[in-house]
């Protein structure tokens, strides 16, 4: 196999792109280091969609391929969801029980959550640049998901939302995407549901928690691609770890086991979050007989 003197740095870090002044740019070095950079224009920027800047060490630059496309469909601006007056998140009431007011508090902080008119957690998929992809709204009862109705909204459908949307064609991203830049070299860990991804970053907070927002959110390649150079772990919902598996073998990332036993005390399905709820309701009961013997 043929070596060649230069290539793409391998890892997640990034400079800022000569093009379009995003920290997204990623540089041409010596081979033999993958360290020296050698010329500062050389590089790659991986915002392909909206730069697309792309200088090899020959010289040659490659330019976007020029047919038309649909336009994204980015949201125009976070700060304009607004929930109507006097809603009440539905998801907090269980978010303060499990991990604490001030923990849920800065989790939602971190996270963007807003509040629809009916009281539905929106969960916003927003990537590197801060571009809101898209959005979802759930209802919620003593944290499990109601039902009724539409279990799922997206954002971009509902008619209280949609005006917040510009173009035709819909591009999702992980949920918490965004955190990716913000802590570059922090481990990351990728669950399924956004309500996991939430609220384990308050009991876990070394690890970046991502969700793909569903159990084949993996398989698109160009969405994995933020994940290139990062320590990843899955931790895939019980009956779902062989999948997982399969998905993580070739990329080299890491699978946790904690949800592939069964658990008796725990509904089928469960993820991690829902094993952490059982063993702190576990130790409480624990705490009350414990006491009760002490009386």
């Amino acid at each position: 196999m043929e070596t060649y003197k230069y290539q793409l740095r391998r890892g997640g870090r990034k400079e800022i792109c000569p093009n379009c002044g995003k920290r997204r740019f990623v540089p041409y070095v010596l081979t033999e280091d993958n360290e020296t950079i050698v010329n500062p224009d050389w590089g790659r920027c991986d915002r392909e969609n909206s730069c697309g800047y792309w200088v090899k060490p020959n010289g040659n630059t490659v330019i976007q391929d020029p047919k038309p496309k649909k336009p994204e469909m980015p949201m125009r601006m976070v700060a304009r969801i607004e929930p109507t007056r006097g809603a009440k998140n539905s998801l907090k009431p269980y978010a303060d029980w499990l991990v604490g007011e001030i923990k849920s508090n800065e989790a939602a902080r971190r996270y963007h959550i807003a509040t629809a008119y009916d009281g539905g957690c929106i969960f916003l998929q927003i990537d590197g640049d801060g571009v809101v992809r898209a959005g979802k709204i759930i209802r919620y009862k003593d944290g499990h998901r109601v039902k009724d109705g539409l279990p799922v909204r997206w954002l971009h459908k509902d008619k209280r939302y949609n005006c917040l949307f510009m173009g035709d064609t819909l591009k999702q991203c992980f949920f918490g995407e965004h955190l990716l830049w913000e802590r570059p070299d922090a481990p990351v860990a990728i669950v399924e549901s956004e309500k996991t991804a939430l609220l384990m970053s308050a009991i876990r907070p070394e690890y970046v928690w991502l969700a793909t927002g569903g159990s084949c959110g993996l398989q698109n390649p160009e969405k994995t691609k933020v994940l290139e150079g990062r320590d990843v772990t899955l931790f895939p919902d019980n009956g779902m770890y062989l999948k997982w598996r399969q998905v993580s073998m070739p990329k080299g990332w890491a699978v946790n086991e904690e949800c592939l036993p069964a658990n008796e005390h725990v509904a089928p399905g469960y993820d991690i979050l829902d094993l952490y709820e059982w063993w702190l309701l576990d130790s409480q009961q624990r705490r009350r007989e414990y006491h009760d013997e002490v009386r």
